[in-house]
């Protein structure tokens, strides 16, 4: 799966023809609120909003910066995967 930054629309997107993303917003401090992801019905259970989780924590290591898990699909998936929490915003 082809996964871009869409930098301008503040999003992590997919490359599908129903495209997924997950929208983020940066904050004053450089952190990175991820708080919304959309991913079609045709696409649910195949892994997608996973990936976008995880490109978009490889993302904010790249950049060397924290993320905020607004959103409660982010949430859930960093629960799941505790050693990825280095990344999160105390």
């Amino acid at each position: 799966m082809n996964i871009r930054h869409d930098e301008a629309q503040s999003r992590f997107a997919s490359d599908h023809e129903e495209p997924a993303y997950l929208a983020y917003d940066k904050r004053a401090d450089g952190t990175l609120d991820l708080h919304h992801t959309a991913v079609p019905p045709s696409l649910e259970g195949k892994g997608v909003g996973s990936e976008l989780v995880r490109y978009a924590i490889d993302h904010a290591r790249t950049e060397g910066v924290k993320i905020v898990a607004s959103c409660g699909f982010v949430r859930g998936w960093l629960d799941r995967h505790p050693d990825q929490a280095d990344v999160v915003a105390p």
